[in-house]
């Protein structure tokens, strides 16, 4: 089983929902609120799928979490364009956009909806250029542990559900 979803806001960035206070780092209120805004939709659009996805990870199971963010744009609009002395407008074709500072609180929106230590997790973070519509999707499988190389003898009794994907690394 799969479960897949669409949220149509991009995460802010590490910086902007995270504040270092002494050693600890907290998230502040715009990062509560995305998370807030992100499990709402998980929990509330998609309970059945929740449901049926915890049912057969079970605990013996890992999850792959898919994060794809759809940018406005990858692309430096001034690097097309030439100055007076020969030029680029801009030093780089891209954006420095990087989709790994965003995605820590979908992972943890994420893990705290459904309820699932992130631990068991492998994730794959992409990103895509869309400026008519900006958003994240997410989508949750059952993988198969053993495929991670994770011993049977730590897994409980019994083989792991037959429907987990098998990924070949």
């Amino acid at each position: 089983m799969i479960l897949s979803f669409s949220f149509p806001e991009i995460p802010p960035s590490i910086n902007h929902i995270y504040a270092q206070v002494g050693p600890r780092r907290i998230l502040k209120t715009v990062g509560k609120a995305y998370k807030k805004r992100l499990q709402q939709v998980l929990l509330h659009d998609h309970a059945r799928e929740v449901e049926a996805l915890l049912d057969e990870a079970g605990d013996d199971l890992f999850l792959l979490l898919s994060i794809d963010v759809y940018f406005p744009t990858l692309v430096n609009e001034g690097w097309l364009k030439i100055n007076r002395s020969g030029k680029r407008g801009a030093d780089s074709r891209y954006k420095r956009l990087d989709a790994s500072n965003r995605v820590k609180v979908v992972e943890d929106a994420v893990v705290e909806a459904i309820g699932i230590d992130d631990s068991r997790f492998q994730a794959i973070v992409m990103k895509h250029m869309d400026p008519r519509r900006p958003r994240v999707e997410v989508s949750l499988e059952p993988l198969d542990p053993r495929e991670f190389g994770v011993p049977t003898t730590y897994l409980e009794q019994g083989s792991p559900v037959s429907g987990a994907r098998v990924v070949h690394p």
